[in-house]
């Protein structure tokens, strides 16, 4: 971690990133109905790049909101405090960081699985992917 907040990410800009990415898990886990609310954080070198990957085995996103991702402040926990701020904020500075962002949605949430994964990459390539096995339903615009 030492190299990821002295090379690629500020220790303040990757607090927020940590922070948020655990608040949107806590939220989804809470929102579902199966008994497995698990969420799992992997923060240092992953796949040959520093990266924060926060998988989740809550709700999925609503395709509006996976569609709205970067473009503008979307949520669909409102009546929770969800602003849809911090996302806006991840695109920030995954742009100031060049770094990528991949989100992996797995399934419908069920006893014994994740449900996603959003993967935050350092790698100077600064793109945004979606992998879903909803993806025909959702519009969206990769970079």
């Amino acid at each position: 971690i030492h190299r990821m907040i002295n090379n690629h990410i500020s220790k303040e800009d990757l607090e927020i990133l940590i922070a948020d990415h655990i608040k949107n898990a806590i939220i989804a886990i809470n929102h579902c109905d199966s008994s497995n609310k698990s969420i799992l954080v992997r923060l240092g070198m992953i796949d040959g790049f520093y990266s924060l990957y926060v998988y989740d085995s809550g709700v999925e996103f609503e395709k509006e909101t996976l569609s709205s991702l970067g473009k503008k402040p979307s949520t669909t926990h409102a009546d929770e405090g969800g602003t849809g701020i911090g996302f806006m904020n991840t695109f920030e500075t995954l742009k100031k960081c060049k770094a990528s962002m991949i989100i992996n949605e797995y399934g419908k949430p069920s006893k014994d699985n994740y449900t996603k994964v959003i993967m935050i990459r350092f790698d100077k390539k600064d793109e945004f992917k979606i992998s879903s096995y909803k993806i025909e339903d959702i519009d969206i615009e990769n970079n």
